[in-house]
C-alpha cells in the first residue's frame, strides 16, 4: 500500500511522500535524452517539495533528503 500524501495544496502534484520523490528523482536523472525537460521537472519537484517543507509536513527532513541526488548530480541544466 502506498504511503499517505504528506502534502498537499494546490500548487503541488498529489501525492507527495518520500517514496513519490524517490521516483521522481529518479525519472528526472534517467532522462537524458532532453536535458531541458529534465530540468523543467527538477525545478517543479523542488518547488513542491519546499512548499511541503514550509507548510509544516511531519516528513520534511526525508522528502528534502530524497532531493539530494538531484544536488549531487553532474549534469546538464538549461532553459529553452
Amino acid at each position: 500500500m502506498p504511503s499517505r500524501s504528506v502534502c498537499s495544496g494546490a500548487a503541488v502534484s498529489l501525492p507527495i511522500t518520500p517514496e513519490s520523490v524517490a521516483e521522481r528523482v529518479k525519472e528526472i536523472l534517467t532522462n537524458g535524452d532532453d536535458p531541458e525537460i529534465a530540468h523543467n521537472a527538477e525545478d517543479t519537484l523542488m518547488e513542491e517539495v519546499i512548499r511541503c517543507v514550509a507548510l509544516g509536513s511531519t516528513q520534511s527532513q526525508s522528502l528534502a533528503g530524497q532531493l539530494l541526488p538531484l544536488l549531487d548530480s553532474e549534469r546538464t541544466r538549461w532553459y529553452a
